[in-house]
């Protein structure tokens, strides 16, 4: 289950009703709390992209050429392929790395926990409205696209 939204449903349906209902400072304050978890998950994950794109130039200026995937990395770049922490999935799962024709993708799911290739497109109005974890001009990943030279 994806992460925020298991927070989100701890807040929203009252595992503490009694808080909720007799304290108004916590009920003012907890959706405050659900974006700064969000906020959070989003900053661990651009720190994942950031190790996961030194890692692939340094393996890059060492052979002249991308990897084919983030398991090469290991152990001489990076210890592990960093995580996404976004991602909907139960189990961590890694950042995700594309090789496309004029460079390659480094990219996270945004706060939304969906996994759209890589894309950098903004969400449109019907997309928002259909959705309300979706953030407005946000794009629909958190991507770092490097082209070639």
């Amino acid at each position: 289950e994806n992460p925020p939204e298991k927070w989100r449903q701890a807040t929203q349906t009252a595992q503490y009703p009694e808080i909720l209902e007799n304290y108004i400072v916590c009920r003012l304050l907890l959706p405050a709390l659900d974006k700064l978890y969000l906020k959070e998950l989003s900053r661990l994950s651009y720190h994942s992209i950031v190790q996961t794109v030194i890692a692939i130039e340094r393996f890059k200026n060492d052979y002249n050429r991308l990897p084919e995937n983030l398991s090469q990395l290991v152990p001489q770049y990076i210890a592990q392929v960093p995580l996404d922490f976004l991602d909907t999935a139960t189990q961590p799962t890694p950042i995700k790395y594309r090789i496309v024709p004029n460079g390659y993708l480094v990219y996270s799911v945004a706060e939304d926990g969906e996994d759209n290739q890589g894309s950098k497109e903004l969400w449109t109005y019907e997309e928002l409205i259909e959705e309300s974890n979706r953030i407005d001009k946000y794009p629909k990943d958190m991507v770092f696209e490097m082209a070639k030279p």
